[in-house]
């Protein structure tokens, strides 16, 4: 076999992979190497498979897999962050549903900006659905829960200095008494506007990605407001989590 017709193999077994693993299409970006990202998938898959015969073995309820890739510097909790995935999923009817989760640096964000929405500037999170086709909110009661293959939600990627940056500037205005919010601010913006704590942000930040994964958005103002009102919904689950993790 030779060389050439190796990678074309290789090739081959990633793209069958990719359609299962969304996220880790988009971690490819941040690999050096073909072979790297191949070793990459091919440990999620095997981990993925020895969950399901684990799970057939003791008759278990399909718990959701939250999968964090974390290639950025700034601290983050993310065995807190990976729990309150599982309240927050709960919260919205998809605890069998797995997520990706990539706490991503500037650039990286900057890239997958320009390369799926054309924007050549980061943002704080970017939302891949993965039943992209689906209506608001539909996916709870329309996916099948039989067959663990479209029990994905889909993937968020969090630019966790871009974060960081918003939250100091908002903390500096605050300081100075000026007005952080305004009468159109609902939901998820509104209360990250008053959070300081870097942690606690991208928690409720991720509220927001998970009601873009459910496919509600903000394009015109009766999707925002419905979409808000979800938000404030799963902001009240938030608060009563961190009570019972005592980070009040």
């Amino acid at each position: 076999v030779t060389l050439q017709q190796q990678n074309v193999n290789t090739a081959s077994r990633l793209k069958d992979l990719l359609r299962k693993h969304r996220m880790l299409k988009r971690l490819v970006f941040a690999s050096s190497t073909l072979n790297q990202a191949h070793s990459l998938l091919l440990d999620v898959r095997s981990t993925m498979l020895e969950k399901r015969l684990v799970r057939a073995l003791h008759c278990t309820t399909r718990i959701g897999e939250i999968t964090i890739e974390n290639t950025q510097d700034i601290p983050v909790d993310e065995k807190l962050l990976r729990k309150w995935m599982h309240v927050l999923l709960q919260g919205v009817r998809c605890h069998e549903f797995d997520v990706g989760i990539w706490l991503a640096k500037e650039d990286e964000v900057r890239n997958l900006n320009l390369s799926f929405r054309n924007i050549n500037a980061s943002t704080d999170i970017l939302s891949f659905p993965f039943h992209d086709e689906a209506t608001p909110g539909e996916v709870p009661d329309a996916v099948p829960r039989d067959d663990e293959d479209l029990l994905n939600l889909g993937d968020m990627i969090v630019d966790v200095s871009y974060v960081q940056q918003r939250m100091l500037e908002d903390k500096a205005d605050a300081d100075k008494g000026l007005q952080l919010v305004d009468d159109t601010d609902k939901g998820v913006s509104r209360a990250m506007a008053f959070t300081f704590d870097l942690d606690r942000r991208i928690r409720m930040l991720l509220i927001h990605g998970v009601c873009h994964l459910l496919m509600y958005d903000h394009e015109t103002d009766e999707d925002f407001n419905t979409m808000a009102a979800l938000e404030d919904n799963l902001l009240t689950r938030l608060t009563s989590f961190e009570k019972e993790e005592r980070l009040e």
